[in-house]
């Protein structure tokens, strides 16, 4: 298997995807954000344990600080139910590399969405981006 560092703007329509369904609501949106890329983070880590900072596959630009640093950003772009789920199968296959995952948090909402996402029927998007410039007012 292979991971990456997802980037802010799949953070921001997971954070949102979660709140709104309700599946979060004892958490804000900032921490619940830093407690997703945070799992994100530590299996891109475990995954590749000789790249270090700012070394590690995903955004350019990324730096592990940048997880405690989250701040949540409204999604603009109307982000489909479809699009959702696709975005939540990407963040479980790129944040599962670490032994805590299966124990994790994240891992209980990211399948608890997907779950509810599916019970409803809700065919899987292949046209889904999330780019920044897509999903947030410049």
């Amino acid at each position: 298997m292979s991971a990456y560092i997802v980037d802010r703007a799949h953070i921001d329509v997971l954070v949102q995807g979660l709140a709104e369904s309700e599946i979060v609501t004892e958490v804000d949106p900032d921490e619940l954000g830093r407690i997703l890329w945070r799992e994100n983070l530590a299996s891109v880590a475990y995954r590749y344990p000789n790249d270090g900072d700012g070394e590690r596959p995903g955004p350019m630009d990324f730096r592990d600080n940048d997880v405690e640093t989250y701040i949540y950003r409204r999604p603009t772009k109307p982000i489909s139910r479809g699009a959702l789920m696709a975005a939540v199968e990407c963040y479980d296959y790129q944040s599962c590399e670490h032994p805590g995952w299966r124990i994790s948090q994240a891992r209980t909402w990211a399948h608890d969405l997907y779950a509810r996402l599916k019970a409803a029927q809700t065919p899987r998007s292949d046209d889904w981006s999330f780019d920044e410039e897509d999903v947030h007012v410049a």
